[in-house]
């Protein structure tokens, strides 16, 4: 009887682990904390990127349409900057998230609130 109650505790600890590590890379593509912290992370703070650039997208049209080969060609550099964006914003994400401990990115994982999160930074 002894046997048979650690055999299901070890079968129940296994299929907990299995579980969690299907279920985070299913999700997450990660089962590391600082890697589901990433995927949670990297959507919302591209979009936000993008949001707060709005206007420098409206600028560069601007100046794209004057038609004038110097303001064409700083128009032309604001949208191959802002291009270039979203690798930027998932390269500063990526050299955060290494500075940080597994506990950490488990703790941020937990508790990040998506949009009410970046508002406030």
């Amino acid at each position: 009887m002894k046997g048979s109650v650690k055999s299901k505790i070890v079968i129940t600890a296994a299929g907990l682990v299995v579980a969690y590590f299907a279920f985070t890379w299913f999700f997450f593509g990660s089962p590391h904390p600082c890697g589901i912290l990433e995927a949670r992370q990297e959507p919302h703070l591209i979009q936000k990127a993008r949001a707060d650039s709005r206007e420098d997208r409206q600028l560069a049209y601007k100046l794209i349409g004057t038609m004038q080969p110097d303001a064409m060609e700083a128009g032309k550099s604001i949208l191959e900057n802002l291009h270039d964006q979203p690798q930027r914003v998932t390269s500063a994400l990526q050299r955060r998230i290494a500075l940080m401990t597994p506990a950490e990115c488990a703790w941020q994982a937990l508790t990040w609130r998506g949009q009410a999160t970046l508002s406030q930074h």
